[in-house]
């Protein structure tokens, strides 16, 4: 039985080691999410200064409008994959989040497991005691007796 609660005991510390690992990747998986939505945010802020610069600009050079084209379309691009970017993190960010609520599930299973046994065996310790304070009684009962 000890060894039972021992090994449960061990489950329930790997399970809780488990957990604080995914933890750990869902922060910095949040943190690279973070990350992308700021870049996308400066992106977007240098394709509306591209359209700013454009409208307020009453003659433009063919030079110029050419830059702020290639810039604008750059700045499309880029957005385009810091989406992409966006999408995968956020998948991968639910994934752990899943991950996450089934090793805390385990762990729980484990917990309440270890707390059931260990119970359990505290009752056969207690039924042991008894039995030999019953047998200690009857023994001196015995010997009283004669």
């Amino acid at each position: 039985m000890r060894r039972k609660l021992k090994l449960l005991n061990l489950l329930t510390r790997y399970k809780e080691l488990k957990e604080e690992e995914i933890k750990n990747k869902v922060f910095i998986c949040r943190m690279n999410l973070e990350k992308i939505l700021k870049e996308k945010e400066e992106i977007s802020k240098r394709k509306k200064e591209c359209y700013k610069h454009i409208q307020n600009k009453k003659f433009l050079t063919g030079e110029e409008l050419k830059n702020l084209l290639f810039e604008k379309d750059r700045c499309l691009e880029l957005e385009k994959i810091s989406e992409e970017k966006i999408k995968e993190q956020k998948e991968e960010l639910e994934s752990f989040l899943k991950l996450l609520e089934n090793v805390h599930k385990e762990k729980r299973l484990m917990e309440n497991l270890y707390e059931k046994n260990y119970r359990f065996w505290l009752s056969e310790q207690e039924r042991k005691i008894l039995k030999e304070i019953d047998d200690l009684v009857l023994l001196k009962r015995g010997r009283e007796i004669e």
